[in-house]
């Protein structure tokens, strides 16, 4: 008896550390959120813009140096030298050292290069090719193509972002982002993010479809679970109320209903029109076309979403993440979050109410014709 309850204890534990190690990363995924997306943070995510505005307010009030003008007032604190203007209209292949503080709107032309920080209190227009270190505006701000910021940017009004700029770190606006193609940054953040060539789309978020694959699988009179194509129901097994796992890969081409938390220890492939209510943790995702993601989608390495889906909840992977044209990150209760361990490409006409960041960068690529 004694050798039988011994072996008994030692089938249990071996079968619970079986699945340790998954029910750990789940756990930690339930809260809604991963390690490297806290959606609380998001509220702060124009930290840097806050900062030095802040700053410049403070400097502003010191009084100016006796060489300054009515149209250019000099102030020096320590080794930095502040420059305030009523407004500025810089040429073409400009140098400039100082700190600017811009009391109107802000422009220069291509090929400028400003070495320390600006802040303008209206509008601002970056010429092409300009090379910036950050930049602040309270108004709209646009980044003609190839402008090169080597920390942040931030705006309270719309930030255009053209064709092949370069934002080293954060690009945050409080308005909407537009980025445009081949444009790369760190992260950006906004109630707003599109790429070029948005079009509204008109179509009815897929619910349950006849002969969709059910997950899990629903029960039979005898309370065992039913077939489904491409399961393997000696695979499947209950963690709790809410969650399950499987053993394997699961790779379908028809449309998915997912109804519960799944854990897959392999691949997770869905067809067109798929929903996803529930929240996905595995090695690889790919979501098919016209799909609706209700929960978060965490990958251990690639994920992509096809073609018009649309995510409610966190997006994140290990390895590179796509978002395909005509893809949609909205919620109506809060912020959406998309992080990639490596690159995050994102084709034309994407919307993300949220965030999109990168441990690479963030990058607006070319899509699909259609």
């Amino acid at each position: 008896m004694l050798w039988f309850l011994l072996f008994s204890i030692t089938v249990f534990i071996i079968y619970y550390l079986h699945f340790a190690v998954a029910q750990r990363a789940w756990r930690q995924m339930r809260g809604g959120q991963s390690n490297e997306i806290d959606l609380h943070y998001v509220r702060v995510e124009d930290y840097f813009g806050r900062s030095f505005r802040s700053k410049m307010q403070d400097w502003m009030e010191l009084p100016a140096l006796e060489s300054s003008t009515a149209n250019l007032r000099e102030i020096e604190k320590g080794n930095e030298r502040l420059y305030i203007a009523p407004a500025a209209a810089y040429p073409d292949s400009v140098r400039e050292s100082g700190i600017l503080a811009i009391e109107n709107t802000f422009t220069c032309g291509s090929g400028c290069r400003f070495q320390r920080e600006i802040y303008v209190r209206d509008t601002a227009d970056i010429g092409v090719n300009s090379r910036l270190q950050a930049i602040a505006v309270d108004g709209n701000l646009t980044l003609r193509q190839g402008v090169q910021v080597v920390r942040w940017v931030d705006a309270k009004g719309i930030l255009d972002i053209r064709d092949r700029c370069r934002v080293g770190a954060r690009a945050t606006s409080a308005t909407r982002i537009v980025l445009g193609l081949d444009s790369r940054c760190l992260s950006l953040f906004a109630p707003e993010i599109e790429t070029q060539g948005r079009q509204e789309i008109v179509s009815s978020l897929p619910r349950q479809r006849p002969g969709s694959i059910l997950i899990p699988p629903p029960e039979n009179e005898d309370g065992s679970l039913a077939e489904q194509e491409g399961i393997n129901l000696k695979r499947l097994h209950r963690m709790s109320s809410d969650t399950w796992i499987y053993e394997g890969d699961l790779e379908f081409r028809q449309a998915v209903q997912l109804r519960a938390n799944l854990v897959v220890m392999g691949k997770f492939v869905c067809g067109e029109a798929s929903l996803l209510e529930g929240d996905v943790r595995a090695r690889l995702i790919r979501v098919g076309t016209g799909s609706l993601c209700k929960g978060n989608l965490v990958a251990e390495g690639e994920l992509l979403l096809a073609r018009h889906t649309t995510f409610q909840g966190i997006l994140h992977s290990g390895g590179a993440m796509r978002l395909a044209r005509g893809v949609r990150g909205f919620n109506v209760s809060q912020q959406v979050a998309a992080f990639a361990g490596e690159r995050l490409a994102v084709e034309p006409n994407v919307v993300v109410h949220g965030k999109l960041s990168s441990n690479q960068f963030v990058q607006a690529v070319f899509g699909a014709s259609k």
